[in-house]
């Protein structure tokens, strides 16, 4: 065999065998968390609950999500914001949301947030093998119109995340969405539905699209921003303590004495033109940086900032 023969024999098993080398690429982790799927207001009062949803419904005309209702151990009603939904409960079982600093009146609180998983199960092996603290998952049941037994949503409480206020994976069941007018088959199509609702509306007078982002407090910065690292499977990836989940909002975490959802961030179409609605509502707070922000006073002490 001549030697040009003999190497380029060489050189094809070479690469054969380069070929067959399995890739050093792996897989990222999966991540437990896909999305905020809707923020908490706690307020003081089941008239106080049906005040703040109506405020919302009516007065800016975003889509209902559920009408207002008494579930077994709570009041609850929620509207939808684009790629979230915004929910004002009473329960009794909870206490009274601490008095504002800035208004002694206030009456109502960012209380915590329900985060869309991945299907359950493997989210809480996930948490299992990060190391996350969480409880046990508990079903809520409800019996429909023939009196059978159906299983409406499950949560599994985010203990290591919960300083101040209550933050757990929400896992709803399709016979939850088969009950609502007209049918739905799942959170996906539920939401893409609620989201076709906001556009026809225009968004309403504000020219709401979306919330942009959710600010959090807290008093372990750096800790915080590794659990939710961990949760989004993101780990290094916070630009100013700011996160991306696969969909929703964005999480921005801030240095502070305090624990807590400080406020929410609203995108809207047009800042001007929601200005102008807010002023003719007597809604309007102050500028804030980058857009302007909805009077505290008139929606019983939350924060709800406008950015366009």
């Amino acid at each position: 065999m001549s030697n040009k023969l003999i190497i380029a024999c060489l050189a094809y098993m070479a690469s054969s065998i380069l070929g067959q080398v399995p890739s050093t690429a792996t897989e990222p982790p999966p991540a437990v968390v896909r999305q905020v799927d809707h923020i908490i207001v706690h307020v003081d009062t089941v008239a106080d609950a049906k005040a703040l949803w109506s405020l919302f419904s009516e007065k800016l005309y975003l889509p209902v999500a559920w009408l207002p209702a008494d579930y077994k151990g709570f009041f609850s009603g929620g509207v939808n914001v684009g790629n979230v939904n915004l929910e004002f409960v009473y329960s009794a079982d909870e206490s009274a949301p601490p008095q504002s600093t800035e208004n002694a009146l206030a009456k109502a609180r960012f209380s915590g947030l329900g985060l869309e998983p991945e299907p359950l199960p493997r989210a809480v092996a996930e948490l299992e093998r990060l190391s996350v603290r969480h409880g046990q998952p508990d079903s809520y049941q409800n019996e429909d119109e023939i009196g059978k037994k159906l299983t409406l949503w499950t949560t599994v409480y985010l203990d290591d995340l919960s300083k101040n206020m209550d933050i757990f994976l929400c896992e709803y069941s399709p016979d939850l969405f088969r009950m609502n007018n007209p049918p739905r088959r799942d959170i996906e199509e539920n939401r893409r539905y609620l989201t076709d609702q906001l556009k026809q509306q225009s968004g309403g007078p504000l020219g709401i699209e979306s919330v942009k982002e959710v600010v959090i407090e807290t008093s372990d910065y750096e800790g915080t921003v590794h659990l939710w690292e961990k949760l989004l499977s993101q780990k290094g990836r916070a630009s100013r303590g700011e996160l991306h989940p696969a969909s929703g909002p964005a999480i921005r975490l801030t240095p502070s004495a305090r624990n807590g959802i400080q406020l929410i961030v609203v995108r809207v179409a047009d800042l001007d033109r929601a200005r102008r609605f807010l002023e003719r509502s007597h809604l309007m707070g102050h500028d804030t940086k980058n857009g302007i922000a909805m009077d505290p006073a008139r929606l019983m002490g939350i924060d709800v900032q406008l950015v366009q």
